[in-house]
């Protein structure tokens, strides 16, 4: 099935990006995170930043950036170990503000501008991303393509367009049922205490994984 010029077995790789993202992970247990603490719009605003981040790394890995990675194992260390950093820091934040203050609903809200560039930057300090984009990507690109390059940003688009998809249903079933199961009132501090220990065991994960 090759609906798009240079690419191959376009269904197979179609359902392959489903596939993998309906499989829970990291950027779907980061999003849940974020809409239980703060509902729909804030899932929703992670998950476009993920996809930001993610769709840099596409264009890094079509024009070779991304190999570094593979060449400069100090470089690889450093961005893991930043992102690991980044994420605890976050994780830390949520629970040690929500301890520490009395429950006001407009004290713990973050703007969602600041919450979709924290998720770019998330996703921008995994560089197992761009790694499993560059290894990924492009089995799918005929080799005899016009421009291999341009082949994998359009896969790079069609994965991330289901990733988001897939993040954005999250976003929005997490986020109603915490609004149908208790009030804002009533749950208290605890969405921004547990979306914080999600933070922090992924940052825990990111080290083994």
């Amino acid at each position: 099935m090759n609906l798009l010029p240079g690419i191959h077995d376009f269904g197979w790789f179609l359902a392959a990006c489903i596939l993998m993202n309906i499989t829970p992970g990291p950027d779907m247990l980061y999003v849940a995170a974020r809409s239980m603490e703060q509902g729909t719009r804030a899932g929703i605003a992670s998950s476009l930043g993920i996809t930001t981040g993610s769709l840099i790394y596409v264009v890094a890995s079509a024009f070779g950036l991304a190999s570094l990675f593979i060449y400069y194992d100090s470089l690889f260390t450093i961005i893991k170990w930043l992102g690991i950093a980044y994420l605890a820091y976050l994780g830390l934040k949520n629970v040690l503000v929500a301890k520490s203050l009395e429950f006001n609903p407009n004290l713990q809200r973050v703007p969602i501008s600041k919450i979709y560039k924290q998720g770019v930057i998330v996703n921008l300090l995994n560089p197992k991303i761009a790694l499993f984009l560059l290894s990924f990507l492009p089995q799918f690109v005929d080799k005899s393509a016009s421009s291999i390059a341009i082949s994998v940003v359009i896969l790079g688009i069609v994965f991330n367009i289901t990733g988001t998809s897939v993040n954005s249903l999250v976003a929005a079933s997490v986020g109603k049922l915490t609004n149908r199961s208790t009030s804002a009132q009533s749950l208290g501090k605890w969405p921004s205490i547990f979306s914080g220990v999600i933070l922090l065991l992924l940052a825990v994960a990111f080290i083994f994984i």
